[in-house]
């Protein structure tokens, strides 16, 4: 937990080379898009899947409210995708 809050271990660790170092097996993404690309994948092979925010660094009101706006977004996005043919 203590490299997650350390500037440097995620810039020039985490940030650069998570994804390929494998968080892309447990992340879905970085945006909403990606998420809902994986999710459509996903779907299409028979898995449900769950969406969520790491929040283990939010310390106050503030970052919290950033992540109730993230929310809404993808809720949004789903909404969105809902009122269009998911299949081709």
């Amino acid at each position: 937990m203590a490299a997650a809050d350390n500037p440097i271990v995620v810039r020039r660790g985490v940030t650069r080379y998570g994804m390929r170092l494998g968080a892309a097996r447990f992340v879905a993404g970085e945006s909403i898009g990606d998420f809902l690309r994986l999710r459509a994948r996903q779907n299409r092979r028979g898995f449900s899947v769950a969406a969520t925010q790491l929040g283990e660094s939010i310390r106050d009101a503030s970052q919290a409210r950033g992540v109730t706006d993230e929310y809404c977004r993808l809720l949004k996005a789903f909404a969105q995708e809902s009122s269009m043919p998911m299949w081709p």
